[in-house]
């Protein structure tokens, strides 16, 4: 159903019942994973001139978030290009009725995507700024020996 279509049923009736609109009560552990990690993908980078840069954008993650929990448990049609998903967001905020839905979201699902977006953005986050993998990096793009980076690494890790 579309936002609009839900705008109307709402306002035609009070008492609507938020649960109708959930169309799954558990999503896959994988099918979450990868969701999370286009998540980090789409709101941890930025491409300039054809090279990818980190670039962390939270409250894109969050409005991400947010909605592939809508368009994911709910038969709720979002869409994702350009700004749709922002556009979405804001008429169900609008209306009053993005927390309702969320709040139909049965709550160990919501937990566990939150848990495990967080766990990707920790994964991401060791895997791009821990020194170490700058270092690998550093060396990889200046062709530095590896006994020297090794070395620097191990006195690096010594002292954590």
């Amino acid at each position: 159903m579309t936002i609009e279509e839900l705008i109307k049923k709402t306002k035609s009736n009070q008492k609507f019942d938020f649960k109708k609109v959930i169309k799954k009560q558990y999503v896959p552990y994988i099918e979450k994973l990868t969701e999370c990690n286009r998540i980090i993908e789409a709101t941890c980078h930025k491409t300039v001139d054809g090279r990818k840069f980190i670039s962390i954008n939270t409250p894109a993650r969050y409005l991400m978030f947010v909605m592939r929990l809508v368009d994911i448990y709910t038969d709720i049609d979002i869409a994702f290009e350009g700004t749709k998903a922002t556009d979405a967001y804001d008429l169900l905020q609008e209306n009053g009725l993005l927390s309702p839905i969320l709040d139909a979201i049965p709550k160990g699902e919501y937990s566990e995507f939150s848990t495990l977006l967080d766990m990707v953005l920790d994964d991401f986050r060791d895997n791009e700024y821990s020194i170490t993998s700058m270092l690998y990096n550093f060396k990889e793009s200046l062709h530095i020996s590896e006994e020297l980076v090794n070395e620097i690494i191990d006195k690096l890790n010594a002292e954590q």
